[in-house]
């Protein structure tokens, strides 16, 4: 993911997209999958999904958090040779 503006929504999406592509799911990982990988609640995870005019916004220490997950899980498969 880039650093150029990304909206929080998108950033979560395309976040569930690539952790579904790099464990092989064929498939986005699901809202209760990201949660407990970020350990939130799904009711907040829901309310940061929501519009800005909507929703909550995340704080900077989960985008960071959300950034280093997708980070250690290609250097897990990079380190199986995957």
């Amino acid at each position: 993911m880039s650093a150029s503006v990304v909206h929080q929504q998108d950033f979560l999406r395309l976040a569930m997209q690539e952790l579904g592509e790099l464990h092989s799911l064929g498939r986005a990982v699901t809202r209760e999958e990201m949660c407990e990988r970020l350990g939130c609640p799904i009711k907040t995870f829901d309310k940061w999904m929501l519009s800005s005019s909507n929703g909550r916004e995340m704080p900077s220490t989960m985008w960071n958090h959300v950034r280093e997950i997708i980070q250690h899980d290609r250097l897990k498969l990079e380190s199986k040779g995957l």
